[in-house]
């Protein structure tokens, strides 16, 4: 369920008006990008095609968020220079989308490794692709679970991106062909052949080169050497949630006394860098079949074999979706506004892989809800751990560190373990796995959080958009970084707080607007969804 994905890096806009871009990026070794949530794979968001196909800067890092990635204007006449790192990454994963979007979102940009570095990235100005919001492949015991739900007095919402989100229903996915439409294949890689765009590999960003207080460029590491890109308008920073406050505190923009601390002359005073730091956290209530169910089936290796070869040649069957086809946004308590808690419904353990008998045993079969806390009030930091480009910042995620969150994510695990008792489930459930019937305390339900809660890798906030009056606020309403002349940031760190679904769409609009924004370009009309 939680496999790790290939980074992705990414900005766009249309191929016309806007002047050539820079981007650098660097290797991220154990990176894991979550564009589409890694329990779920869905895009909590539907997507309306703007009238404007190719717009703006998309780009993840995410997913789940963040990719690393920062973007220098150079004059029109001047080639595109692009640097990164993709020698060790085998696909890019990712979303793309259009202007106009319901609330929601999906797994964004989840860049979520310690030992992630710095990566920077540009807006690559290319012709938009489509968004494909396709539905995950529902087996039969999830179909029973909106029925639990219903048994249980939970709502069906027929698009939890539209009036109601409350509710169970089926997953809206980023899917096209059978294929992940990531914002790779639908704005990066189009460009890639564009005679003003030359792409560099093994590239570290380093540092943002400052004139005073104007960003004039970016200094990046290859081949063992220094080298510098100019900027003759301004630098883009889509380094992600991670590496963009990184990159940010190397180059002397942060809290003072903390840049002191590692040998670093603060040159801009924004003590708000890297702080604010959120992120969704899950825990899973898994439960035994009686017997096994058909994805199992179709996890026998002569029969996933057929079942790849079909999605690959006709985007089709088992191999060309997600074993996620129901998923829930539910109250904790009937007097909240909005829902708080996510419930992520998946029809395979973990543990699955191929068998084929008797050489490799079956495994054994299970389904699960994965309970999210989507409004979290806990907060974590990025903070530097060296001068070093090339050493990983620390990544403090603090998560449950207030009483509320446990109240609320504790509340959830209840929520997913009574839906697995309803009566529709009954022909399916032999057992819950975990917690366990013999989970029956509030603090025994806490140790199994504790010993089982995980990431939904949906992390933002740590370059926090603000007015004036916020101290901790490091862009402002047009992701210009304050005291910086000719610097945005444009990813997920600008998001000051979490969205309650996915994260990934909100950021590739985030980076649409962003690229109007630089272009100049008027916003759309508003329009009544």
């Amino acid at each position: 369920m939680w496999a790790p994905m290939p980074r992705i890096y990414l900005n766009t806009s249309t191929a016309s008006a806007m002047p050539p871009t820079t981007v650098t990026n660097q290797p991220s070794p154990r990176a894991m990008v979550a564009n589409a949530c890694p329990a779920c794979g869905a895009s909590p968001l539907a997507m309306r095609r703007s009238s404007r196909l190719a717009r703006g800067i998309a780009m993840t890092a995410g997913n789940h968020s963040s990719m690393p990635s920062v973007a220098t204007h150079t004059a029109n006449d001047r080639p595109l220079h692009a640097v990164r790192d993709l020698s060790k990454v085998p696909e890019i994963i990712g979303v793309r989308g259009f202007g106009q979007f319901l609330l929601g979102d999906r797994g964004i940009q989840a860049l979520w490794d310690i030992r992630v570095l710095l990566v920077v990235v540009v807006p690559v100005l290319v012709l938009g692709g489509l968004l494909a919001s396709g539905l995950g492949l529902p087996v039969p015991e999830e179909l029973w679970i909106v029925g639990a739900g219903a048994t249980a007095g939970h709502p069906v919402t027929e698009d939890y991106n539209g009036a109601q989100q409350e509710g169970f229903g089926t997953p809206q996915m980023t899917i096209r062909d059978g294929r992940r439409c990531s914002a790779a294949v639908a704005y990066l890689r189009p460009a890639l052949e564009r005679p003003n765009l030359k792409v560099e590999v093994n590239a570290l960003a380093a540092r943002i080169v400052l004139d005073g207080t104007r960003a004039v460029g970016v200094e990046y590491l290859q081949d063992g050497e220094k080298r510098v890109v100019n900027a003759e308008r301004e630098v883009i920073l889509a380094g992600g949630v991670v590496n963009s406050p990184q990159l940010l505190m190397l180059s002397g923009i942060g809290d003072p006394v903390a840049l002191r601390v590692q040998g670093i002359a603060p040159r801009v005073s924004l003590p708000g860098v890297g702080r604010n730091l959120q992120d969704h956290i899950a825990v899973a209530v898994s439960f035994r079949r009686k017997e096994p169910g058909p994805l199992h089936r179709k996890m026998r290796a002569d029969r996933i074999v057929r079942e790849i070869a079909k999605a690959r040649l006709r985007g089709r069957g088992i191999a060309a979706s997600q074993p996620h086809g129901v998923m829930a946004f539910l109250k904790t308590m009937p007097d909240l506004p909005m829902p708080d808690v996510q419930l992520l419904c998946s029809a395979a353990p973990l543990t699955a892989a191929p068998y084929f008998r008797p050489f490799v045993a079956p495994y054994e079969d299970s389904f699960a809800c994965r309970a999210v806390l989507l409004r979290p009030e806990s907060r974590g930091q990025i903070t530097l751990t060296s001068r070093d480009p090339k050493q990983a910042p620390r990544i403090r995620q603090n998560f449950l560190a207030r009483e509320n969150d446990w109240v609320t994510l504790r509340a959830g695990v209840q929520l997913a373990r009574d839906i697995g008792r309803q009566s529709p489930l009954a022909p399916f459930v032999a057992s819950e796995i975990g917690p366990g019937p013999g989970c029956r305390s509030d603090a025994e339900v806490d140790a199994y959080i504790r010993a089982t809660a995980i990431t939904v890798h949906h992390p933002l906030g740590t370059c926090k958009m603000g007015t004036d009056k916020d101290p901790d606020a490091v862009v402002d309403g047009e992701c210009k970084v304050r005291g910086v002349d000719g610097l945005r940031v444009v990813d997920a760190s600008v998001m000051p707080d979490l969205v309650g679904g996915n994260i990934n769409a909100p950021v590739i609009m985030i980076a649409e607007k962003a690229a109007d924004l630089i272009r100049g370009r008027e916003p759309l009309a508003p329009v009544n969804v």
